[in-house]
């Protein structure tokens, strides 16, 4: 059981690992050559292609159950992901007490802070935009 479960946490951390290789691969086949000295561009290729092998070796000696469960794992972990990326809505001024009149679009609770948003229309919302939303990182929502 010990195997089993070290097994799968070094799976689960090899995984952003592949990804975080991949992406630095894609950026220099993309940008590097414009971007760095020969010299440099051949020492990240490198270095990019043994942490890619190294992390597919990785995954593939933890075994096919391992990868079974880490996936089932990973896949659990989503749902999670987008529901912890979701937009925030804060409560106005005084809400929570009743004593305080609620703040307008254009006027801040503080001097330092920014003015508050519009309030929403809840409506239904699909699957694509819940994982548009979740993609997109939080200022451009």
């Amino acid at each position: 059981m010990f195997t089993e479960i070290v097994l799968l946490s070094v799976l689960t951390a090899v995984i952003p690992y592949l990804v975080s290789a991949a992406a630095q691969l894609y950026w220099l086949v993309l940008h590097g050559r414009e971007e760095l000295d020969r010299r440099r561009f051949a020492r990240d290729v490198t270095v990019t292609a043994l942490a890619l092998a190294f992390s597919y070796w990785s995954i593939q000696g933890s075994g096919y159950q391992t990868v079974y469960y880490g996936l089932f794992t990973v896949l659990l972990g989503i749902p999670v992901y987008i529901w912890l990326k979701r937009p925030h809505a804060r409560p106005a001024a005084g809400a929570l007490t009743g004593t305080a009149a609620p703040l307008t679009a254009t006027e801040p609770a503080h001097h330092d802070e920014p003015p508050l948003k519009a309030a929403r229309t809840v409506r239904p919302v699909g699957l694509p935009t819940i994982l548009r939303r979740a993609l997109t990182p939080r200022h451009l929502h």
